[in-house]
């Protein structure tokens, strides 16, 4: 059975709570939930100690599940210590896992940094999905993200696959096939009229994306290419943003839409 989930960027106009209350309204299974700031000079909807309560009572009142929390950089400067608090909202979320993404280029500190993450949130009852991005100085593709993980020898670690920076990074959904399944925790999925490879994409992935169907990504190839029970997440950032109640019921209609379109044989 296909479960959904609604990533936070797809509707960073509401505020953690309504953002709940928009996708059960859409029908979603889960919803993901930013726990840790993306920058320092970021200002988007984060769960913090302050609105935990209201968010954990939002959460109750519609049954909704919550898939991953994010965002956790490893960079050079990084102190993965300092993410505890964040990691321990996002286990009184009951989140699925943690989104982890390296701005680094030290194969040697990345990998005790992404261990050390590993190890503190796998203590707090999370698991831990590498996300790779075109954007990034290393590990930038599925490949050698997968490589990266496979090198840690860390059971449970794994990844998250975005299909925008799957393509960014000059892959394509046959490229999956290479992945053991175990390793794919969960995908995202957009849209884009602009299938080319290494352009410049960071407003592209901040702010406009399009909705699953409305492009010409291969999201029939891709969704088929995905292990049985994969979490699919939608993450469809819009300037200027619609509604979020809006948005977010259009993303997910248009994204089982595709599902339909793609015959998953585990739907």
């Amino acid at each position: 059975m296909v479960q959904y989930s609604i990533a936070q960027f797809t509707a960073l106009n509401a505020s953690p709570v309504d953002y709940i209350h928009a996708v059960a309204g859409a029908g979603s299974d889960r919803v993901s939930l930013l726990v840790n700031s993306p920058g320092r000079s970021a200002s988007v909807p984060i769960v913090s100690d302050t609105n935990l309560a209201e968010v954990l009572q939002a959460l109750e009142e519609t049954g909704l599940g919550t898939g991953n929390v994010e965002c956790f950089m490893l960079t050079p400067d990084t102190d993965v210590a300092a993410y505890e608090p964040a990691l321990v909202r996002g286990a009184r979320l009951g989140a699925l896992g943690a989104t982890v993404l390296i701005y680094d280029t030290d194969e040697a500190r990345a990998r005790k940094n992404l261990t050390t993450f590993f190890s503190l949130a796998t203590q707090h009852g999370l698991r831990v999905s590498l996300e790779f991005l075109a954007m990034t100085p290393r590990w930038n593709n599925l490949i050698d993200a997968a490589a990266l993980i496979r090198s840690c020898d860390l059971a449970g670690l794994g990844l998250g696959v975005d299909i925008l920076h799957l393509i960014r990074s000059g892959g394509a959904p046959e490229d999956m096939a290479h992945i053991p399944a175990e390793l794919i925790h969960y995908v995202q999925v957009c849209d884009s009229t602009d299938l080319r490879s290494g352009i410049d994409y960071a407003e592209e992935a901040a702010a406009n994306r399009l909705m699953p169907g409305e492009g010409l990504f291969p999201i029939t190839d891709f969704l088929q290419s995905l292990p049985a029970e994969t979490l699919i997440e939608i993450e469809v950032p819009q300037t200027p943003p619609k509604p979020a109640a809006v948005h977010i019921a259009d993303c997910l209609q248009a994204m089982r839409q595709a599902v339909a379109n793609a015959q998953l044989f585990w739907a």
